[in-house]
This record gives structure tokens, C-alpha cells and sequence, in this order.
């Protein structure tokens, strides 16, 4: 105990020890009275110091000495009322009850047994009370708002509860939940008449709006809302999640903006924390790093989960920043000082959103083994495609929490979550389409590389909007290009689509995504791929990647893909016929002159068959130096030139080959320096067409 509080306790003691001897004087009532108001003051200051114990004790000794103190008989039902175990409940409806039979029309105590029957949810019982302080005091607006979320509670339970039956059948509850809906809505719009700076009623009407999808309702009961309180963070944080569901997404951005420009730094914190929906490895790492590279990792985090880069927002940020609004909105425990997203059922909702199916069963009782105390649970039951979460309210607290008693049940909700930690379905199956893609590096001017990225799909609708962007290993923006009338290549053969895209980028590795959205946004097509790119050396001997074409030949039209004066139509799916001619293109580079002022170099194919069982049996045709070992065909030619580099493009025609995978491998040798060079792809071969 803090030395203030002794002394305030003897000051107690020393003053009452005065009234006591005054007591004396005036005779045995008055000394009880003074000692059941020494003790009453004494409860109340263990109160202030958290001590419960002792409280209770005191405010026991007050009734023992005045046992018609009815304050003493309410303040020990508030604190037995605050232990929250089913006897202490018991011990709380005693104490209440007589201080009611003492006075009957104190609101306060009328009041605290409203709490008493919201916890055990007799909600009937909560009703009654809550009518009769209207009778005393018609503009009480706490019992108007407890009236509203009593009826919020009913509408709640029916809605999402069914009842099972002995034959089997399921019945549904929700019809009875119309009434308790108006009700709710009605007592609300009562509660702000009164009380305009009444938040929570602002916050449970708002709830009633969104559960029912009146969100044009929302968004003005929470403008009303600011009228009053502009800084209130939560009605920004609300607004935010009626504009998002309208498909307003502007304004829900820059509401969640003035939302993040109110929060403290740790509410901003567990705003935008992405340990809410990442896996528990991660979230680990994020909460010991610090403070400029728990920023790093939590912009890199959401910006790769960005699933539209051509729109000028995060939509996956924004569903998040709506699943905590909701959280919050729906799973607050405000009274109490409980956040939603610290619930149980609020991480999951921010990790994985609705479900697809939910429902309540209603209350049953069990007796736990070896205890004999009954135990009344409820059960909230959430599915989602693959997989489903059970949550239990026990003894009828409105605190759901994961299935309780079942170990098992926790470790597989935690494996879950490292192998599926968050979902999301920005663009639903049914209006995505596939594109494939691949790229390869050339060298660039001024020690830099060029970029060329071969992307192919089955025909849509055009023109297609197609955006390239290029981002560094942290995600930060190096690049970006948007064409809303890209050249493409079609293919009458298969209704193939081939387009490219080129970039002067300096070495490193980076994160590629190209895009297309169809006129109006009906479909979405979407490739990403990490690339890493490579240095070009000026002073020694190398060579770009290899491209496998479509089509190799002379220059036809603008907006073809050229290089080293060719007309080259990339070929993204690196899949081609049986029998069909397989056109390549490589570059080399800083070759070196002989005496006499001529380069000489030697290029070899090698073919090999990704199948590591059985034989390869085919062949390149129309190549110098053929010669063949088991399981690669391998080629080779020599070249004499005047130029250090060399554009090279060449028809592999393959004989008898079997539909499977294959790798090509083309090895460069300086024969006058006898430097060397390797770049290799793959590619696969299927069947004729009806074969």
C-alpha cells in the first residue's frame, strides 16, 4: 500500500474514530451509522486501489452495522457483479435485491440491474427494469440505449440462430427478429434526440445500417455524428467502411486517411500492423524489428498484395483497413474497454472476412467433470470454402471465444494460419483470364540492360488497357507504363494473343507484374514474376537470353517487336507442335578481333530431354557438325566476322521427337581468346492437333 493511501486511511480512521466517540454520546444508533459509513468510505477506498477483496469486506461490515445501508448493498453488487463467475452473480442479484427493497426507485440501482440481467442475457428481465426507469425519468438516455441494445441483441440472436429438431429438420429463427430490428433502430434515433454527444448510439445505429445494408442511412447518421465530435476517430473509421461498401472507393480512402491523422501512434500501429493477417512466423519477425524496418516490411507486405497495380489504390489494404472497421464496429466491447480486433471473432473476420455460412445454436448447459458447477454455452459457428471456426460464449457473456477445452482444435487453427494466414478475392474466378509470360535480358547502354517482357493470352476483348510495372526488391516503384492500345500479335491458328513490352533498367533483381483489363473493367488478366537482371561486363566475352519465337522474320509493320533488324514474334507459352521449326534468338557480345582484324567463334545447340527416363531420338536438321549422344542432340558452327557483336537467329527442325519437355542449351566459344559463354531455356513439345 502507497504512503498516500496510509495516510488517507488514517485520516479515515482519525475521523471517524471521532465520530464514533460522538456516537457514544448520542447514543447506539448513531454509533452504528458512523461505523457503517467509516466502513462504507474504507470499501470505497480499497475500491480506487483495485483491492476487491478488502471491499467486499467492507461494505459487508457497513450492512453488518446499518443493515438498512443501501449503498453499501449496491457497491457490493457492482463488485461481485465485476468477477464475473456465475456465483458471483448469484452473490450480486442478493445484494441488489435488497437494495432495491430499501429503495425501490433509484435509478442507479435499477440500472446496475439491468447490467446484472445483460450479462446473464435475460434479456426480458432487462426490458422490464429498463421500462420502469423510463416511467421515472422518460429522458433517461442510457436507458433508451440499453432498451436499443437489448433489441439489437434479439435481432442479433435471431437472425443468425437455428434451432435443429429431433427429425432432422433445421428451423430457422431469423423471422423473429423483424420487430427487435425497428425497436433497436427506433430507441437509437431516441437516444442521439437526447443526447446528441451519445457516441455509442451513433456506433450501434450505424451497425443496424451496415448489418441490413442501408448504407446511404450510414453515411448520414455518421455525418450527423460529426457534427458533433470531428475528431472522433471511430465515425471517420465508420464512414470509411459505408463509402468502401458502396463501391465509393475515393472517398473511404481519404476517410480512412483522416481516420490514421486522428489515431495515437500504437492504435496507428495495430491499424496498419500486418502481423493481423500474416503468418505467426511473420508477425514475429515484424514485431522484433525495428522501428525503420518494421516500416520496410510493412509496406513491402501490402504493396505486394496490391491486386490491381493499374488502379491508383491498394484494394487489399482498403478491405483491410474495412474488416478492422468492421471488427471493431461489430465485436467492441466499448463499456469494457475491449477492442474488436482483439477478439477472437474479430482476427478472424480481418484475416479471412464473412463467411460464407454462419449460425448461433442456441444455449445448452453441461456439468464439467468433477466440479459440479454448470456451465451455459452458446456456440457461433463461422464456414469458409475448406475450413471452418466454432466460437463459444460461455456462461452467456457475449465473450465468444475459439472452442474452448479442445487443444487440438488451437494447434490446427494455428497450423492453418501459417499455410493459409489471410483471404482475399479482389476479382472474383469468373472475371479473370489467364496470361502467360517470359522475359529476356540484352545488354543496354550506359552499363545498363534492357528488359523485354513476352506476354500471351487467349483473345479478349480489345483494346485492352495494359499497365508494366517494375518495383526493387522492397516493392518501391523503379518503373511503370500504361498503354490503352497495345499492338498485339493474333494468331489465327489458336485465337493466341502476343504482346511485349521493353524497359531500360540497371542490374538487380526485381518484382515484374503486367496487367490487362478489358473496356469497362469487365475482365482482369494478371502475370507476375520475379527477375533478376544480369550486368553486362564491356570488356569480356557474354551473351543476352534466349528467345523462342513464334515467328522470326523480316520487319512487316510498326509496333512489332524488333531486334537485330528482324520482325520476332515471341512465343510467352514455350510450347510447340511435334515437327513444328523452333526459331531462336540470342545476342553476343565483345567479341575480339585476330590479328588480321576478324572475330571467330563457335556456337553449339544442345538439346536435352527434361525426362530422365528413356532415350532421345530426335535430331536438329540443317546444322553443320551434327553429332549425337544419349539423351541431347548436340550442334555446332563456327562463324568469322568484323564486328564484336553479333545478332544470331536460327530454325531448330526437329525429326521424330517426342511430345514431352525439353532444355536447349547454346554454349558461345571466342576462338580467339577461347572465352566462353552458356545461356539455356526450356520449352516443351505436344502433339499435332486431333492426334
Amino acid at each position: 500500500m502507497s504512503v498516500i493511501c496510509r495516510r488517507v486511511l488514517l485520516g479515515i480512521g482519525f475521523f471517524f474514530s471521532l465520530l464514533w466517540g460522538w456516537g457514544i454520546l448520542l447514543g447506539g444508533d448513531a454509533r452504528r451509522d458512523s461505523l457503517a459509513f467509516f466502513h462504507y468510505k474504507l470499501g470505497e477506498t480499497y475500491t480506487l486501489q483495485g483491492d476487491t477483496t478488502r471491499a467486499i469486506q467492507a461494505f459487508r461490515e457497513t450492512i453488518r452495522w446499518n443493515p438498512r445501508f443501501s449503498r453499501g448493498y449496491h457497491r457490493l453488487a457492482q463488485l461481485y457483479l465485476g468477477l464475473g463467475t456465475l456465483s458471483n452473480r448469484i452473490q450480486a442479484r442478493r445484494a441488489l435485491d435488497e437494495a432495491l427493497r430499501l429503495e425501490p426507485d433509484n435509478v442507479s440501482y435499477l440500472h446496475t440491474k439491468v447490467q446484472l440481467y445483460l450479462k446473464i442475457e435475460t434479456y426480458g428481465l432487462a426490458q422490464g427494469v429498463l421500462k420502469k426507469i423510463l416511467k421515472i425519468d422518460p429522458d433517461d438516455a442510457e436507458a433508451h440505449f440499453l432498451l436499443g441494445f437489448v433489441s439489437e441483441n434479439e435481432w442479433f440472436r435471431y437472425r443468425d440462430m437455428i434451432s435443429p429438431q429431433e427429425d432432422g429438420i433445421v428451423l430457422s429463427l431469423a423471422d423473429y427478429a423483424a420487430e427487435d430490428l425497428e425497436r433497436a433502430e427506433a430507441y437509437y434515433i431516441e437516444v442521439i434526440r437526447l443526447d446528441p454527444r451519445f457516441s455509442d448510439a451513433y456506433y450501434r445505429l450505424a451497425l443496424l445500417y451496415y448489418e441490413t445494408e442501408l448504407f446511404d442511412q450510414m453515411v448520414t447518421v455518421l455525418r450527423d455524428a460529426l457534427k458533433v465530435d470531428a475528431h472522433n476517430k471511430d465515425y471517420h473509421l465508420f464512414l470509411g467502411l459505408a463509402h468502401y461498401r458502396m463501391g465509393r472507393i475515393q472517398e473511404a480512402w481519404s476517410a480512412y486517411e483522416r481516420t490514421k491523422a486522428l489515431m495515437e501512434p500504437e492504435a496507428l500501429a495495430v491499424f496498419e500492423a500486418m502481423d493481423l493477417v500474416s503468418t505467426p512466423d511473420e508477425g514475429k519477425a515484424y514485431r522484433r524489428a525495428s522501428g525503420t524496418e518494421k516500416e520496410r516490411l510493412r509496406y513491402a507486405f501490402w504493396k505486394q498484395r496490391d491486386p490491381l497495380f493499374l488502379t491508383e489504390l491498394n484494394e487489399r489494404k482498403l478491405e483491410h483497413y474495412g474488416r478492422v472497421a468492421y471488427a471493431n464496429l461489430r465485436f467492441s466491447r466499448v463499456r469494457r474497454g475491449i477492442e474488436g480486433w482483439k477478439t477472437d471473432p474479430g482476427k478472424v473476420f480481418i484475416r479471412y472476412g464473412a463467411p460464407e455460412v454462419r449460425y448461433k445454436t442456441r444455449p445448452y448447459i453441461t456439468v464439467s467433470m468433477g466440479r459440479g458447477n454448470p456451465i451455459v454455452f452458446s456456440q457461433d459457428v463461422w464456414r469458409y470454402p475448406g475450413f471452418e471456426f466454432v466460437f463459444e460464449d460461455r456462461n452467456l457473456s457475449e465473450d465468444y471465444t475459439f472452442k474452448w477445452g479442445d487443444p487440438d482444435y488451437l494447434v490446427a487453427f494455428n497450423r492453418m494460419i501459417q499455410n493459409q494466414p489471410e483471404a482475399y478475392d479482389y476479382v472474383p474466378q469468373e472475371r479473370r483470364f489467364d496470361v502467360v509470360g517470359c522475359v529476356a535480358c540484352f545488354r543496354g547502354g550506359e552499363g545498363g540492360s534492357v528488359l523485354e517482357m513476352y506476354q500471351g493470352f487467349s483473345e479478349q476483348k480489345l483494346p485492352l488497357t495494359r499497365g508494366v510495372f517494375l518495383f526493387d526488391e522492397d516493392w518501391k516503384e523503379v518503373q511503370k507504363r500504361v498503354v490503352d492500345a497495345a499492338y498485339f500479335n493474333r494468331s489465327e491458328e489458336d485465337g493466341f494473343l502476343v504482346g511485349w513490352d521493353r524497359m531500360e533498367v540497371l542490374p538487380g533483381t526485381y518484382h515484374l507484374a503486367v496487367e490487362f483489363v478489358e473496356p469497362e473493367g469487365e475482365r482482369v488478366g494478371r502475370w507476375l514474376e520475379d527477375v533478376t537482371v544480369e550486368a553486362y561486363d564491356e570488356r569480356r566475352l557474354s551473351m543476352s537470353d534466349l528467345i523462342l519465337a513464334r515467328e522470326i522474320t523480316d520487319v512487316r509493320e510498326e509496333g512489332e517487336l524488333r531486334r537485330g533488324g528482324k520482325r520476332i514474334v515471341p512465343n510467352p507459352l514455350l510450347t510447340y507442335r511435334v515437327f513444328s521449326s523452333i526459331p531462336v534468338y540470342f545476342e553476343v557480345y565483345n567479341l575480339t578481333y585476330s590479328p588480321g582484324g576478324t572475330t571467330h567463334y563457335r556456337v553449339t545447340f544442345t538439346l536435352q530431354s527434361e525426362r530422365k527416363e528413356g532415350g532421345f531420338t530426335g535430331f536438329v536438321r540443317g546444322l553443320f557438325g551434327r553429332r549425337k549422344s544419349s539423351g541431347r542432340v548436340v550442334t555446332s558452327y563456327e562463324y568469322q566476322g568484323n564486328r564484336r557483336d553479333e545478332t544470331i537467329h536460327q530454325h531448330l527442325v526437329l525429326e521424330n521427337p517426342l511430345p514431352q519437355d525439353y532444355r536447349l542449351g547454346v554454349e558461345v566459344v571466342d576462338l580467339n581468346t577461347a572465352e566462353k559463354v552458356v545461356e539455356q531455356t526450356a520449352f516443351t513439345l505436344t502433339k499435332p492437333a486431333g492426334s
